[in-house]
C-alpha cells in the first residue's frame, strides 16, 4: 500500500512540474508588450539620446 502512495505522489508531483513548465513555455513564446505600455521588470522609459559626460564618466541624457 505504501508503494501506491508514493506512485501516487510521485504523478501528481510530475503533472504539477508539466503544466508548470508548459505555462512557461507558453509565456516565454508570446511576444512582448507594447513599448509605451510598463513592463514587470520597472517599466523604463525612453529619455531620448546620450551623450557622453567626460567629467563623471557616464552617458547623461541630452539636454534642450
Amino acid at each position: 500500500m505504501p508503494q501506491l502512495i508514493a506512485i501516487a505522489l510521485i504523478g501528481a508531483g510530475a503533472y504539477a512540474g508539466y503544466k508548470y513548465l508548459s505555462r512557461q513555455m507558453q509565456r516565454m513564446a508570446e511576444p512582448p508588450g507594447s513599448p509605451d505600455e510598463p513592463s514587470a521588470s520597472g517599466g523604463q522609459q525612453h529619455r531620448g539620446e546620450l551623450v557622453w559626460d567626460a567629467e563623471a564618466g557616464v552617458y547623461r541624457p541630452r539636454e534642450g
